[in-house]
């Protein structure tokens, strides 16, 4: 068995999955473990042993690798670079385990003009490399069965990398600088992850230090010319886009930490002892861009909870606006907030391009018969128990819907389609898993999660199984975080349509405790369209942030709503205002939330279209001219006319 020490970074991310396609058994751990700590290695050990489960080699991707931080926190750097490989040989070695190392090229001077050689002196310029130099030293002095892997200029899907900054900020910007005067190779993690793998496969062998890196050499600006070449060419940059890349020297873009200018490392050693070679650095970035960056075509959409508010809109969007060719089939269970009168009219115009099926995606015979009838490639998964009063007053219903509902369709997924990878699972989720802001700052789609809420809960936990099934099993997904959505077919539950419901009949406007949340509104038509661009052209794995960047306190939002609809039927707005009852606030009630929605800005280029005034006018406008739909969606009768109409799966 393996152990991955740091099963959480872009390479141990990376790693994990190529164990599991490969068919290795592995174990991982990241912080939950400390490696600096020996009590706590021989304690995580001793539970796998008394499963009957030993380890025979031990893979450290851990590391401290801010590589300017490091000058300010030697002492850390250190511990992690130094102690915490320290720790792992020991153990290894008392267990009778190999041990894979990965260091890096900054154990070098940087000052050669020949490819480094395995047995080169060392001379590190800066803390970091010295104690990546220190961490090697005590591992061929504790562990006499290991490999210590030096590479350079790694990238990776599961990290923030040179590659993805490049293609964001030559989306954004007419020109930027790249240092010219600093050579290496760029090495990908897929192409690193396979020499290590070769190794485990390979068995006991040759034990030392190999160099591990991307075949050819280059400069950052040379990297940042190519990485500009092939973006134009799949169309992650415009091709009419003129953007400059100059040519910077070490001196005009400074850094705490000196940089080693010359990291080219030579890998004879690594082909003559194992056979093992790496692609040339411009062939793996072609393979990087062309994996990361695919262009998915959708055939068979599956939607579910697709006569929801946010599912119906999406769906219209796609087949009105976004060119879609295919079929879309509209797998929604029928509870209260679901309404296929939403797509009457896309049902009668789009004939047997529009499917809807009545199904439970808690069911899993519900959800292998749909996928299977239709032979679906594409699921975008919203269905969901969404709203929070009702989740703290019946969590069940949003346990099994929200989590056992995403862990079927997703096991049902992966059965259907195996190992394919021309499939796409998109998961729809909320900015409320990352809990409660202050009064200022925003989301980021790195923010730790925080749910407040029984809902948000649930929908944390069904982000976090959908992350692990690409992880553990290779599914092919993308996931959204989004903020507040208002607009056309909102049941009246929530706070806008209610808002609009109870002025037009002249009920009480209830507010919250002091009205002074704040919540961040998206127009539900701009959301549908960042769906689809992530779902067409998102990344791999990656999740997008969006918002509507557009910060409203509860209190000031109705009163806002009170003046527009006053406005738009030519009444005197205080006829509204004085509705406004304060009530009791309701428990765990989260105070703002607001996303940066920049990432899918810069890597998808998308926008939104219509201010909060627009978009707003245009849903209270909607409303007023279709009252019917309110009507039946409010009445008792609601329930009896589903199951009437809509019995049959």
């Amino acid at each position: 068995m393996i152990w991955l020490v740091g099963r959480n970074g872009m390479l141990g991310t990376d790693l994990g999955r190529a164990f599991t396609a490969a068919g290795l058994e592995w174990v991982g751990t990241d912080k939950e473990v400390d490696f600096t700590d020996p009590a706590a290695l021989e304690a995580y050990a001793k539970g796998l042993y008394a499963q009957g489960q030993s380890i025979d080699w031990v893979v450290n991707c851990a590391a401290y690798t801010a590589v300017d931080k490091a000058e300010d926190e030697p002492a850390l750097c250190r511990k992690l670079n130094v102690d915490g490989p320290a720790c792992l040989a020991r153990w290894a070695a008392s267990h009778k385990a190999a041990l894979i190392h990965l260091s890096t090229d900054y154990v070098f001077s940087g000052n050669g003009t020949t490819a480094y050689k395995e047995d080169d002196p060392v001379a590190p310029q800066g803390v970091y490399g010295v104690t990546k130099a220190d961490g090697e030293a005590v591992i061929r002095q504790l562990c006499p069965q290991h490999y210590i892997l030096r590479t350079a200029w790694l990238y990776g899907a599961s990290g923030p990398n040179f590659i993805s900054t490049m293609v964001r900020l030559m989306s954004q910007r007419d020109s930027l600088g790249v240092v010219a005067d600093q050579w290496g190779a760029p090495t990908w993690t897929m192409d690193l992850v396979a020499v290590v793998v070769a190794l485990i496969q390979k068995g006991e062998g040759l034990w030392g230090t190999y160099h591990a890196s991307g075949e050819g050499k280059c400069s950052w600006h040379d990297f940042a010319l190519a990485i500009l070449e092939e973006a134009r060419t799949r169309g992650l940059v415009d091709p009419a886009k003129a953007v400059e890349v100059k040519a910077l020297t070490t001196d005009q873009y400074p850094t705490k930490a000196k940089r080693p200018a010359w990291s080219v490392l030579s890998k004879d050693k690594l082909k003559a002892a194992f056979g093992l070679s790496f692609p040339h650095w411009r062939e793996s970035l072609k393979t990087f861009l062309a994996q990361e960056y695919r262009l998915h075509n959708p055939k068979t959409l599956l939607v579910t909870g697709g006569a929801g508010f946010i599912g119906s809109n999406f769906i219209r969007h796609v087949l009105i606006k976004a060119g879609f060719n295919g079929t879309i089939v509209n797998f929604d269970k029928l509870t209260y907030a679901g309404n296929p009168h939403s797509l009457s009219d896309i049902a009668a115009a789009y004939g047997s391009r529009y499917v809807f099926v009545k199904g439970d995606i808690a069911e899993t015979a519900d959800v292998e018969a749909v996928l299977a009838k239709y032979n679906v490639d594409t699921i975008v998964h919203f269905a969901a128990e969404s709203h929070v009063d009702r989740s703290i007053h019946g969590p069940g219903e949003f346990i099994r819907t929200n989590i056992l509902g995403t862990y079927t369709l997703l096991q049902a997924a992966r059965a259907f389609w195996g190992d394919r990878q021309d499939v796409r699972f998109h998961h729809v989720s909320t900015d409320e898993v990352y809990g409660s802001l202050g009064d200022t700052g925003k989301f980021l789609e790195t923010t730790a999660y925080d749910p407040r809420s029984p809902y948000s809960a649930s929908k944390a936990s069904s982000d976090h199984l959908v992350n692990a099934w690409h992880h553990t099993y290779g599914l092919p997904i993308t996931m959204s975080n989004c903020s507040n959505n208002y607009g056309p077919y909102h049941f009246p539950e929530k706070l806008i349509p209610l808002m609009i419901g109870n002025l037009l009949s002249g009920k009480a406007l209830p507010v919250y405790g002091d009205g002074k949340n704040v919540r961040d509104w998206l127009y539900v038509e701009d959301h549908a369209s960042a769906i689809w661009a992530i779902v067409t052209r998102g990344r791999l794995g990656e999740t997008y942030n969006v918002g509507g960047e557009n910060e409203w306190t509860n209190i000031d939002l109705v009163k806002f709503l009170c003046t527009r609809l006053a406005e738009v039927q030519g009444k005197n707005p205080e006829e509204y205002l004085k509705l406004i009852t304060y009530v009791k606030d309701r428990p765990g009630h989260d105070h703002r939330y607001a996303i940066d929605c920049e990432k899918l800005k810069g890597e998808l280029k998308w926008t939104q279209s219509v201010t909060f005034e627009q978009g707003l006018e245009a849903t209270i406008r909607w409303y007023l001219d279709n009252q019917a739909w309110v009507n039946l969606v409010t009445s008792g009768e609601y329930k009896n006319w589903v199951d009437k109409n809509y019995t049959t799966r």
